[in-house]
Formats: C-alpha cells, structure tokens, sequence
C-alpha cells in the first residue's frame, strides 16, 4: 500500500473542495457536470465520462481551475485512445512572447501536432471542450490516435 505525502493530501483536498464547489453549481455549469466522477491516480487526474475517460496530467500542485498547459489523453471504454496537448491562447501569446524574447523563430509562428488552442483555463473548461469533441467525433482528428493500450 502506498503512502500520499502531506504535500499530495493538501493537494487532493484543495481539488475536491473545487470539484464539490463544481457540483454545486450544476446548473451553471452545463450537462453531466454532476454525474463526473473525478479522481487523482498517481500524477493522472482522471475525469470520467459514459463511453470514455479523459485522463490530464497537471503539474504537481497545480490548481485545476487554473490549468493552461496540459498534456491529456481520451480513453474510450473499447480501449482506443487519442492523446493530445491542451493550452489556452493566453498560454499560447506567453510561450511565444518567450521564445520572441529568447531570439527564437519560434516566437513568429506557433506549431503543435497534437495541441488543442481553448479560450479557457481549468480542468473543468478542456474537459468539457472534450466531451463537444468527443460528442461530434472531432476527437478522432484534433487529437491524435494513438491506440489501444497494449497488455503487457
């Protein structure tokens, strides 16, 4: 059995408070936001859905509500998964003004294979972006295919 460190339960804490605050706010909040069932899994914060999961990997700490860089697969329950990159557009203007500052060419241009751009920040904003995706089947080419999970 593992052991979670204080740093870790504080963590959990806090995000079950903004998923509880969430729930609350239902109505406001769009279809299905209380039939979620949302966990931590090691580094993995999984959302689940009817059909799929969506699994973000925040950075340690990092409050969910303010999340605008994260990398996140989809996982359908048949075990085909998409996988991609989310950032907001605020995030996006940050990383280029960096690179532009830094000499970079990669400050004139953005380019990302697997990047979904939202206007958003938080977990709750990219999942629910997600489920339209998901809904219209754009998930199968905004993100990208990258199988089923292989037993090994």
């Amino acid at each position: 059995m593992a052991f979670a460190s204080p740093t870790a339960i504080a963590t959990f804490k806090q995000n079950m408070v903004y998923w509880s605050a969430i729930s609350a706010d239902a109505g406001a909040a769009g279809p299905n936001v209380t039939e979620w069932a949302s966990m931590w899994d090691g580094p993995f914060y999984r959302v689940r859905r009817d059909g799929y999961e969506i699994c973000f990997v925040p950075g340690a700490g990092e409050d969910l509500a303010e999340v605008c860089n994260v990398d996140m697969w989809v996982i359908r329950d048949d075990g085909e998964r998409w996988s991609g990159t989310i950032f907001t557009l605020d995030e996006v203007h940050r990383i280029m003004d960096r690179r532009r500052q830094a000499g970079d060419p990669e400050g004139d241009y953005w380019w990302c294979w697997d990047g979904l751009i939202v206007r958003d920040p938080g977990v709750l904003s990219m999942a629910k972006v997600i489920d339209g995706l998901v809904a219209s089947g754009e998930h199968e080419t905004v993100l990208r295919h990258v199988g089923p999970e292989e037993d090994i």
